[in-house]
């Protein structure tokens, strides 16, 4: 999965089976039960990667940064 994080977006994401990584300029891993929050201060692609041999299963949300 592929989400593209605009200038100070926000990216919240609950996994709730499996273990994975959001790739971007940086690596953020999470497991089972992980509440992630992921924060850009400039546009970038972030990707969403499953570990390995396992179902991933994650709910994410985007909000839009104000200024």
């Amino acid at each position: 999965m592929i989400r593209n994080m605009l200038h100070t977006r926000m990216l919240a994401a609950l996994a709730f089976r499996g273990e994975g990584k959001f790739q971007g300029k940086e690596e953020v891993t999470f497991t089972h039960k992980d509440l992630v929050f992921v924060q850009t201060d400039e546009a970038e692609e972030m990707t969403i990667n499953a570990g390995d041999s396992q179902t991933l299963r994650v709910v994410s949300v985007n909000e839009e940064g104000r200024n």
